[in-house]
């Protein structure tokens, strides 16, 4: 970050996270800081995605006149802070005009300020987070989002509305050359946000090509059912004298219709959701996430966010914890690579327990249960499970098991699942990656789907399946590739005792050291 940058941090505009800034956030129950330095409980954040000229602003516009939630545009913010004549706001318009991204610490500072100033209770923040690490530094130092929104718009409309808009906009970044970067850090950085909040059953994509009214007509089959009129949770503003809350209160509103926070959804391994849970837990009682059942809709795409939170309903909280000498080894490649059949021999020979991402979704889906047929329409999708029912079936067999190796096949798929995996249960010894390119998968795929009986197994699901592992689960090898834990492994040709040979030829010194 720039010299200019930190004066701005450190002349009073410090971010939270930052030791000693004053608008610093407390995330611990009973923490030391007062209502002035927090949002007060209840607090609702909506984040408002979509590429430049996707229409963001007009559709904020309405929802704030219909819903009164209070608007805080990042971009905004930051102009302001150029048309100051700052020294900050000189080295601001030069990034803009670059087309790059903003330290997240100035952006974070100027929205916490702006929301710690407003006596809302309810926030539509629209052009960010733009990039993954704006997105956690945000949720862990203030509160996750209770809902995102994506207007998704393809580039050349975007384009052709930037263009006449710049016409008279007067703004720097409203030109052909820095259109064209701001769709490719769009791409590059801020549509992996959209990716993480899919997977956790949070975001909503609207299309944003049809007229303005028309667009507004699918927001409100969103918001209606949380800030309408008839609902408990429509936007207030918040009492003066609000005082400090229980973690809990600020990162998960009450709403029947909050998605809950990756953090909280899958605790540590020796701990449930609240003080509550636990004391039915140590009373021996059974325990569930959350009380609410799947609506009838829950795969829709008006209402993800629900979907999650019934998901999770069905999930039990086990008992128990890891040994702190367990080593968890994680297998990744695309559908059709050979990683389940490298899995059974790496299990035969140096005793893993092997655990099967898929299987145990596939297995839930057998059992018939509620649970089982959404998890089915998601699968048949090719769409990602919601992160936090992943991670809660792993942890339950891990728990369940007298093991302490545990080798996990087809999970992480999407980078948080892996940060969240790391963060709550424990981080993993290594990863092998089995490499193969997606022609031989689909020719193996097609083959086993003559006998496999699984309904993802035909040609429709696969380009699916394909897709969603090059945008998601890519970017989890590169994740452990930089953190020096990857072993990239052929699969492409020779046999799979070809193959294994390879593997051995990395588990052997791993075993041998532990």
């Amino acid at each position: 970050m720039s010299s200019v940058f930190c004066t701005f941090l450190q002349a009073g505009h410090k971010t939270p996270g930052q030791a000693g800034g004053a608008d610093q956030v407390s995330t611990t129950a009973g923490g030391a800081a007062g209502s002035a330095d927090r949002l007060p409980p209840g607090t609702k954040i909506i984040f408002v995605l979509g590429g430049p000229g996707s229409g963001k602003g007009t559709q904020c516009d309405r929802i704030v006149a219909k819903y009164k939630l209070k608007h805080l545009s990042a971009g905004d913010l930051l102009r302001e802070e150029v048309k100051s004549g700052s020294s900050t706001g000189q080295e601001l318009e030069s990034v803009m005009k670059e087309g790059k991204l903003v330290p997240k610490e100035v952006t974070i500072g100027l929205l916490k300020k702006a929301m710690l100033k407003s006596s809302s209770n309810a926030f539509l923040i629209d052009g960010f987070p733009r990039a993954l690490d704006q997105a956690q530094t945000f949720e862990e130092q203030i509160q996750p989002c209770e809902m995102v929104l994506f207007f998704d718009c393809p580039p050349d409309v975007m384009e052709q509305r930037l263009t006449e808009r710049g016409k008279t906009s007067g703004r720097s970044d409203d030109n052909a050359e820095t259109i064209h970067k701001r769709f490719k850090t769009f791409t590059e950085e801020s549509m992996p946000v959209v990716d993480k909040y899919a997977s956790q059953g949070k975001a909503h994509k609207i299309s944003a090509v049809p007229p303005p009214e028309e667009v507004f007509r699918e927001v409100e089959k969103v918001l209606e059912p949380v800030f309408g009129e008839g609902s408990k949770s429509s936007a207030t503003t918040a009492p003066a004298s609000a005082t400090t809350a229980p973690a809990a209160a600020t990162a998960a509103p009450a709403a029947a219709t909050a998605a809950p926070a990756a953090s909280t959804a899958v605790p540590a391994a020796a701990t449930t959701v609240s003080p509550d849970l636990a004391a039915l837990a140590t009373a021996g009682q059974p325990v569930v996430l959350y009380s609410k059942r799947p609506s009838a809709n829950w795969g829709s795409e008006t209402s993800p966010g629900q979907s999650t939170t019934a998901l999770m309903s069905l999930v039990p909280v086990m008992e128990g914890q890891l040994a702190p000498t367990t080593r968890i080894l994680f297998v990744l490649g695309g559908p059709g690579s050979g990683k389940g059949t490298q899995c059974a021999r790496i299990k035969e020979k140096y005793a893993y327990t092997h655990l099967s991402s898929g299987d145990l979704l596939r297995d839930e889906v057998k059992s018939g249960s509620q649970l089982g047929v959404a998890l089915d329409t998601t699968m048949k999708n090719g769409d990602l499970v919601p992160t936090e029912v992943t991670i809660a079936l792993l942890r339950n067999a891990m728990i369940k098991s007298s093991s302490d190796r545990f080798l996990i096949d087809g999970f992480p798929r999407a980078l948080d699942q892996a940060e969240i995996f790391e963060r709550d249960v424990m981080p993993c010894q290594m990863a092998l990656f089995f490499d193969c390119p997606e022609k031989t998968m689909e020719e193996r795929l097609t083959e086993r789907g003559k006998t496999s009986g699984r309904s993802d197994d035909n040609p429709e699901t696969m380009r699916k399946r394909f897709h969603t592992f090059v945008q998601s689960s890519m970017p989890v090898v590169e994740h452990f590739e930089k953190q020096g834990k990857l072993h990239r492994i052929s699969a492409a040709t020779g046999t799979p005792d070809d193959i294994f040979q390879e593997v051995q030829k990395i588990m052997e010194p791993a075993t041998a050291s532990s």
